[in-house]
C-alpha cells in the first residue's frame, strides 16, 4: 500500500465508525455499555496512533458486539463473551467458566474459538488490554493499579503481555 492509500485507510475507518454510531442509535444500541465501550475505543485509536492491524481489530470488535446484541446474545459463545466482559479483573479460566456454564471446557474452547474466531484465552487477554488502554488514557491509576484493575495482579507480566499485544511498554503507550 502506497503512503497515500496508507493514509486515506483510517478516514474509511472513521466512516465505518459513524455508520456502525448510526446504526446503533436506529436500533436502540446505543446506549448498551459494553457497545458504547467499544465505540469509546475508536477514539482512543485515533489518538494513540496505532498501526492499521488496530483498526480492523475494533471493527472486528464492534460489529461482533453488534451481531451479538442484535441476536439476542443466548448463544453459549455469546453467554461466554458477556461473562468474560463483565468478569475480566478476576481471576477467571476456562476451566472456570466451562464450569460455571455446566460444559466440557474442551467444548467451550472449540465452540468459542469457532464463534469468535479466536480462543477463550486470547478473548480474555484482548478485553483486558482494551480495558487496559482505556485506563492509561484516562491517566489517573499507575500501571500497576491498571494491571490490578483488569485482572493480571503482577506489574510484570501485565507489561509483557501488554507489550506483546500493542508492541509497547504501558509507559511508551503513553508517551
Amino acid at each position: 500500500m502506497n503512503g497515500k492509500a496508507a493514509e486515506e485507510v483510517p478516514g474509511l475507518y472513521e466512516k465505518f465508525y459513524n455508520h456502525l454510531l448510526a446504526f446503533c442509535e436506529q436500533m436502540g444500541l446505543d446506549k448498551e455499555l459494553d457497545l458504547v465501550n467499544i465505540m469509546q475505543q475508536f477514539r482512543l485509536l485515533q489518538t494513540a496512533s496505532l498501526p492499521l492491524t488496530e483498526y480492523h481489530r475494533w471493527l472486528q470488535a464492534a460489529v461482533d458486539q453488534i451481531y451479538l446484541k442484535l441476536e439476542g446474545g443466548n448463544s453459549l459463545e455469546s453467554r461466554v463473551a458477556r461473562y468474560i466482559q463483565e468478569n475480566f479483573a478476576m481471576d477467571i479460566s476456562l476451566s472456570d467458566v466451562a464450569e460455571i456454564f455446566k460444559v466440557n471446557p474442551s467444548y467451550l474452547s472449540r465452540a468459542f474459538s469457532q464463534k469468535h474466531g479466536q480462543g477463550f484465552n486470547a478473548y480474555l487477554t484482548e478485553v483486558r488490554i482494551t480495558r487496559a488502554r482505556i485506563l492509561l488514557e484516562e491517566g489517573q491509576m499507575r500501571v500497576y493499579e491498571v494491571a490490578e484493575a483488569v485482572g493480571i495482579g503482577n506489574p510484570e507480566t501485565f507489561s509483557r503481555i501488554f507489550r506483546r499485544v500493542t508492541g509497547k511498554s504501558p509507559r511508551d503507550y503513553l508517551s
